[in-house]
């Protein structure tokens, strides 16, 4: 057998890395000079890999079209059932995201016929079979969606975050508070306590601590607990220790996944009531995003981002490129990125002189007990300051660049760098250039910034709908549930 040389082992490895997480049978690829730049290697040796996928049946080599994955090819996750199958598991998303709410009658069946495109057959065996689960019952030539509460009283739901002194767990992600504020609501709303547990690593083990400061090397099993919500993204996969710690108690699991594909170990086959619900943060947001630049005549667009050692970052500029390149007559999407952060502090920590700052700042040499009390409630928020001040540092560079292409829209990684692009445009260009970010926070929505909102309180509704009642899901156990969210246009966009 011939040897493969390391360059086109690399390539394969991208690729295939790429078929596991993001790609979808059908799918468009890049070219293949992208793909060699993606995967930081030539162009011969990404078209060598290409073409031995493409003669093990993975992907199809089109004469004239470019590349796409194979319509044969099974997708390892969120793979969508055809028939009566596919619209009762589209029916009970719709319910357990709150566009049928609990506890209200269904429109008419001739309404939500129409709204599925279905044929009445198919709409009753679908009902039906939702009838049979206990999800709605026949009411008034209609069906009532049933309320879902937990079956004891003084019960509560555990939430576990990665968080450690420089990141707190609300500041993990700009949707970071919105997705804590709406797991305390709905848990409010349904009499159950919400635990919120931290964890990190301390010697090469995980450390827990909880609301009131404690901290604790195991978890205990507790008798009131209904489930665990696992907010699992942290570094080094130490949640999959989280995760065996808390499988031992038998509990329904709901696991967050950001848009980057877990490696769940065994706990997945092995746990009935585990489930992986995946927020939409990776390609599908940004084809939406990148469809509708090109509606409005944005040809060549610029993806801006200071965190493309992430792998969500990458995932969205994967998502651009291939509706772009699908569009073809010189649409382009033009990287300007850094590789080398993944999180916002990391910034902080590359700026050396702030960074003694802090210290200076949060240290007075003052015994006096007030001067270290007011020190104490100022470091957080001094703390994001500097951060994003550190991010601005890095990113002024990659927005000049930017500003002197021809790009005439600017995607960012996420909505605070799209403000800061915003600045630096008010500040540096007379150019009118169309800005759209990603998690569609509420600074979004006050300085008018197209963006991509996630839908979270659907995602938490549908998380403790699992733990609460995990029978709702038992006919998709092992599949990861996507949350799909709405693209939120405003004034920084517009027609070309």
């Amino acid at each position: 057998m011939a040897q493969i040389s390391p360059a086109k082992e690399k390539a394969l490895k991208y690729l295939k890395q790429m078929l596991e997480k993001y790609w979808k049978p059908g799918d468009s690829l890049p070219s293949i000079s992208q793909l060699a730049e993606s995967a930081r290697v030539s162009i011969v040796p990404m078209w060598k890999a290409v073409n031995q996928l493409a003669s093990e049946g993975t992907l199809e080599v089109i004469q004239g079209s470019g590349t796409r994955v194979s319509i044969n090819f099974e997708e390892p996750i969120n793979a969508l059932r055809k028939g009566w199958l596919g619209l009762r598991d589209r029916i009970h998303k719709d319910i357990l995201t709150g566009r049928f709410p609990s506890g209200t009658l269904m429109p008419t069946l001739k309404e939500v016929k129409a709204h599925y495109g279905v044929s009445h057959q198919t709409l009753r065996k679908a009902l039906d079979s939702l009838v049979v689960e206990g999800i709605i019952q026949p009411e008034h030539r209609t069906y009532r969606v049933i309320s879902f509460s937990p079956g004891k009283t003084h019960s509560s739901i555990v939430l576990l975050g990665w968080s450690d002194p420089a990141l707190e767990l609300q500041t993990r992600a700009p949707w970071g508070e919105e997705f804590l504020r709406v797991c305390e609501n709905l848990c409010s709303q349904m009499k159950v306590r919400l635990d919120i547990i931290r964890y990190t690593r301390v010697n090469g083990k995980a450390v827990f601590s909880d609301q009131n400061g404690k901290t604790f090397d195991r978890l205990r099993s507790d008798d009131s607990v209904l489930g665990y919500l696992l907010w699992a993204e942290s570094p080094n996969e130490l949640y999959l220790e989280v995760l065996s710690q808390i499988d031992l108690f038998k509990k329904p699991i709901a696991v967050l996944q950001e848009g980057t594909r877990l490696h769940m170990g065994t706990a997945a086959g092995k746990n009935r009531g585990l489930k992986v619900f995946s927020i939409a943060t990776g390609s599908n947001a940004a084809r939406s995003l990148a469809s509708y630049l090109l509606q409005h005549g944005h040809s060549n667009v610029a993806y801006i981002s200071p965190f493309h050692k992430s792998d969500w970052s990458r995932a969205r500029l994967y998502g651009l490129q291939e509706i772009f390149d699908r569009q073809g007559s010189g649409a382009a999407v033009h990287p300007f990125t850094l590789r080398e952060f993944e999180y916002p502090y990391e910034f902080r920590y590359a700026l050396k002189p702030s960074e003694i700052l802090l210290q200076e700042i949060m240290s007075p040499q003052s015994s006096h007990g007030l001067a270290r009390r007011a020190a104490a409630r100022l470091r957080p928020h001094l703390s994001r300051i500097l951060n994003d001040e550190a991010i601005r540092t890095f990113i002024r560079p990659l927005l000049a660049k930017a500003a002197n292409s021809d790009c005439s829209a600017w995607v960012c990684a996420n909505d605070l760098v799209a403000f800061m692009a915003l600045d630096y445009l008010k500040e540096h260009t007379g150019r009118r250039i169309a800005v759209a970010g990603f998690d569609d926070t509420f600074e979004a929505f006050r300085r008018g910034l197209t963006s991509y909102n996630f839908n979270i309180h659907g995602l938490v509704q549908l998380m403790l709908s699992h733990l609460v009642n995990p029978s709702f899901h038992k006919h998709r156990n092992h599949d990861s549930v996507e949350i799909e969210g709405v693209l939120v246009v405003r004034n920084t966009t517009f027609a070309k």
